[in-house]
């Protein structure tokens, strides 16, 4: 992939591909403002570095759908415990099995820098078009 933010973009694309929400002409993202639900999308996809995935060198964890939507991985079917995780071969991460379909998340470690500008365009999206909670929306890797 090219562009700013190429592994970001990848992880999204190979996750959509997967099955879960978020595409055009799939089951929309949907915006969340919660901090504390987004921590615990945050937590459940990317558990901290002594209790969770290990983070190679420069890396950080990255999950999909995002933190910031009510599909995330902890919001996504509450009440009920979260779905299962998965991942892909290149992300680094050999205690996800890889998988598909629309239920679930992804995670994948990335560039630590690129992780960040990824979160940054995502913010500035939802600022430029004024989505705010619970505002539907989708995500486009061209």
């Amino acid at each position: 992939m090219t562009g700013p933010v190429p592994d970001y973009a990848r992880h999204i694309r190979d996750a959509q591909a997967s099955g879960l929400p978020g595409a055009p002409d799939t089951k929309s993202l949907t915006r969340l403002t919660d901090e504390d639900l987004r921590q615990r999308n945050g937590s459940t996809a990317c558990p901290t570095r002594t209790n969770g995935h290990p983070r190679p060198t420069g890396y950080s964890c990255d999950e999909y759908p995002c933190r910031s939507t009510r599909e995330g991985a902890y919001t996504a079917n509450l009440p009920d415990p979260p779905f299962p995780g998965r991942t892909f071969d290149w992300c680094q991460i050999p205690a996800l099995p890889s998988g598909n379909g629309p239920d679930g998340w992804s995670a994948c470690m990335i560039p630590e820098g690129r992780n960040s500008q990824g979160g940054s365009r995502l913010n500035s999206f939802y600022v430029n078009n004024r989505v705010i909670d619970k505002d539907p929306f989708y995500v486009e890797i061209l």
